[in-house]
């Protein structure tokens, strides 16, 4: 007696299901506990986000306020993310007619995570439903600024002009700006993992090259930045 086409489906199929049962098992339960990350940002007075405080001056040794601005990279995922890294990836910059051009040939770099001060890895543990904050740029009053960029085509004018420095892990390159000049910009941030998706978002940074004392005319009036 010959075998119903149905039932033989239905064996193949059953067959099917219990050899693929076990990897299927393994990717979906990878999934559900793997780790998942994410960007956190707020501006404006009062945000640990964007907030003024003290530097000190390195020849000096006097104590200058500056605007620090920071986000933070939040893992919402059920396992911790291993061996996290922010790169700077890209940057466009505005034209006169509001046009954005990218730039071209930029380098990706380190952005520096905030705890452990200037001797901080470049690569950090970010716990189950656990967050880091990551820096990324400062802005000093313009005498205490002059001599930080090493760009090797900033011109004598450039140099005194108050710039948004970008906070890089790591030795900075001659050959690509280290810092925003007045203008409006997008950049493009990403965190990398060793065992999560890589994540990425988008800031505005509309910038006057205006310093104010005051947080709240700062970032009214001098800086404003936002995620996309």
């Amino acid at each position: 007696m010959g075998l119903d086409i149905n039932t033989v489906l239905l064996a193949v199929t059953a067959i099917g299901v219990a050899i693929a049962s076990p990897f299927l098992t393994i990717i979906v339960r990878n999934w559900y506990l793997s780790p998942k990350l994410d960007f956190e940002f707020n501006f404006g007075p009062g945000s640990r986000d964007s907030h003024q405080t003290k530097m000190r001056h390195r020849k000096t040794d006097k104590e200058h306020p500056v605007y620090y601005f920071l986000f933070e990279v939040a893992n919402t995922g059920k396992s911790a993310a291993i061996d996290c890294e922010v790169i700077l990836e890209k940057i466009w910059q505005a034209d006169d007619a509001g046009n954005k051009q990218e730039w071209k040939n930029f380098l990706p770099v380190n952005l520096r995570w905030s705890e452990g001060g200037c001797t901080n890895a470049c690569s950090k543990m970010i716990l189950s439903k656990g967050r880091r904050l990551c820096n990324m740029g400062l802005i000093k009053p313009r005498g205490h600024q002059i001599e930080d960029s090493i760009y090797r085509n900033i011109s004598p004018q450039q140099k005194e002009t108050n710039k948004f420095f970008f906070d890089q892990y790591g030795p900075k390159f001659f050959y690509q700006w280290d810092c925003l000049l007045p203008g409006k910009y997008e950049i493009q941030v990403s965190v990398y993992s060793r065992n999560a998706p890589k994540a990425a978002r988008k800031f505005s940074i509309d910038w006057s090259g205006d310093w104010y004392n005051e947080e709240k005319e700062m970032f009214s009036k001098g800086i404003k930045i936002s995620m996309l």
